[in-house]
């Protein structure tokens, strides 16, 4: 994939493709990485949830261009998410974001519903389950502060933070 990146992609922007890509900071030059830090956008070299929740939905977008039933996409989905954390490197952020998308995929498969709070339980068990070391790590504990810090931030703009009577909530 490395290789293909660097043969397609034009005027020697491959190490910056692969490093947005697949997050191969290291073929991108010191001037390059120092100008992306400066603006502000280095994080963007490190895969993150951010990366696996576009690919995602990209994915799930295609899949409905080319017709394909939802239970399909959601095969392509998360299969597709799974190969491409374990390209990426699966670090933290990575699995967090994909043991998400694997668990919507799953209660979707079963017509259930997701709640957000479930989900990053189910993520953050996993991932301990896999390397309890990790569990002191500021980094993986901050990932997982941050998306769920977003998520109800973005709650309270919607305005869906406001409780409905226990039959609106059945119909939505």
């Amino acid at each position: 994939i490395d290789r293909s990146i660097h043969r397609y992609v034009p005027l020697g922007q491959g190490p910056l493709a692969a490093a947005l890509v697949f997050g191969q900071r290291q073929q991108v030059d010191w001037d390059a990485q120092q100008q992306l830090l400066s603006t502000g956008t280095l994080h963007m070299l490190a895969i993150s949830g951010m990366h696996i929740a576009l690919v995602a939905g990209s994915l799930w977008i295609l899949c409905w261009v080319i017709g394909l039933r939802p239970r399909q996409s959601l095969v392509v989905v998360a299969s597709s998410i799974a190969l491409y954390a374990l390209i990426a490197g699966a670090n933290p952020p990575v699995l967090r974001a994909m043991f998400v998308v694997l668990a919507v995929c799953v209660a979707r498969w079963r017509g259930r519903r997701t709640g957000l709070a479930n989900l990053l339980a189910f993520s953050g068990l996993t991932i301990l389950a896999m390397r309890s070391s990790w569990i002191g790590n500021v980094g993986v504990q901050l990932s997982f502060l941050a998306v769920a810090t977003s998520a109800l931030f973005a709650r309270g703009i919607s305005g869906r933070d406001q409780r409905a009577d226990a039959l609106a909530a059945v119909i939505e």
